[in-house]
C-alpha cells in the first residue's frame, strides 16, 4: 500500500480553518477529519459528532475507533484518554512551546524516539483511514500547528500537502481578543499576551511553511475564499489534480454529511436540517488605540516586514 495523502492546513487559530476544511470535505474524494492531534485524548462515545449522532453510533467514527483499538502494532494510535501525547500536541502554553515558537526545531527539543513514535502513531492512523475509506484520496487535518507539520514532514508513510490559509493578522488578533482563553487564564495583560503569541506563532508558521517543497504547498486567501468560494475551491482542486464537481450551493457546508467531533460549538446541533453558510463580510476590522498599540509593539519587535 502506498503513502496516505494528507492535506495539512497551515494557519493561525481563528483564521477560518474549520469553514475552509468543511468546504474541502464536500468533495467526494476528500474527507475532513478535524484536529487530528486531539482525536485520541478527547474521544468519548457519548460526544456528539457534527453528523448528529453520538460518536459511539456515528457511522464513521464507531468504525474507525473499533479498528484502531484492535490494532496489534507496536506504536498504536488508540482512542484512549490515558494517552498523554507529546508536549507540542497539548493545549495551552509552556516552556517547550515557548522554545518552539521562537525558532527551536522539535528535533532539538525532543528525543529521537519521541519524534519517531509520533510519526509512526500518526502514520498508523492515516494508513488505517486509507484502508477503511479507499474512495477518499485526501484526508484533511485541521490541527494547524507548525511543529506538527514539521515533524510529520519526515513521515515515511504520509504524503503531505500543505495549504496556507492566509488571513489579515489584525482580524485574527481581534478574534483572539474577543474569546476567552481558559488555557491562558493565569496570564494577565491580555492584549500584549495575544499580540506576542500571534506574531511569534505567525513567524514560526511561515518559517516551517517555507521549508515545504514548492510542489507540495499552496496559499489560499480566506477573505477571497469567502467572497468567491468556488474560485478558490477550484484553485485547490486543480493543484491537487482532482476532478471539479458541480456543487449546487457553494456556500453551504453540508455539516450533517461530515464527521467532526472537535472544534467550534456551532458544528454541533441536534437539528437534522442544520447547516452553516459561508457569508461574505464587508465589515472592516477596527482596533482601538490600546489594541493597536499592543499589536504594533510585537509586530515591530518580531515581524517588521510582515503585511497585516
Amino acid at each position: 500500500m502506498g503513502k496516505t495523502k494528507v492535506i495539512m492546513l497551515s494557519s493561525l487559530a481563528f483564521s477560518g480553518s474549520t469553514l475552509f476544511g468543511l468546504a474541502l470535505g464536500r468533495h467526494s474524494r476528500m474527507t475532513t477529519l478535524g484536529e487530528v492531534m486531539y482525536l485520541e485524548r478527547d474521544y468519548h462515545p457519548n460526544l456528539q459528532c457534527s453528523c448528529g449522532e453520538r460518536l459511539g453510533e456515528c457511522p464513521m467514527w464507531s468504525r474507525v475507533v473499533k479498528q484502531a483499538n484492535s490494532q496489534s502494532v507496536d506504536v498504536q494510535f488508540k482512542f484512549d484518554k490515558k494517552w498523554k501525547g507529546v508536549d507540542f500536541d497539548k493545549k495551552g502554553f509552556n516552556f517547550y512551546k515557548f522554545l518552539l515558537i521562537n525558532g527551536f526545531r522539535p528535533q532539538r527539543i525532543y528525543r529521537d524516539d519521541q519524534i519517531e513514535n509520533y510519526r509512526i502513531r500518526n502514520g498508523n492512523f492515516f494508513n488505517l483511514m486509507g484502508k477503511e475509506f479507499p474512495d477518499t484520496e485526501y484526508f484533511v487535518d485541521l490541527s494547524k500547528t507548525p511543529e506538527r507539520m514539521e515533524v510529520l514532514m519526515g513521515s515515511p508513510s504520509i504524503d503531505a500537502y500543505y495549504i496556507h490559509l492566509r488571513r489579515n493578522l489584525k482580524a485574527v488578533y481581534k478574534s483572539n481578543l474577543s474569546r476567552r482563553k481558559m488555557t491562558r487564564k493565569g496570564w494577565g495583560f491580555k492584549m500584549l499576551r495575544e499580540s506576542y503569541l500571534l506574531h511569534a506563532r505567525e513567524r514560526h508558521r511561515r518559517k516551517v511553511f517555507d521549508r515545504v517543497p514548492k510542489s507540495k504547498r499552496i496559499t489560499v486567501d480566506f477573505d477571497l475564499f469567502k467572497a468567491q468560494p468556488m474560485q478558490e475551491y477550484r484553485h485547490v482542486l486543480n493543484w491537487l489534480n482532482l476532478q471539479d464537481e458541480e456543487i449546487k450551493d457553494p456556500r453551504s457546508l453540508s455539516i450533517k454529511k461530515q464527521h467532526l467531533y472537535l472544534g467550534n460549538r456551532w458544528l454541533f446541533s441536534s437539528d437534522p436540517n442544520y447547516d452553516v453558510q459561508i457569508s461574505e463580510s464587508s465589515q472592516k476590522v477596527e482596533l482601538n488605540r490600546l489594541e493597536r498599540m499592543s499589536f504594533n509593539i510585537f509586530k515591530t519587535l518580531l515581524n517588521p516586514n510582515f503585511k497585516d
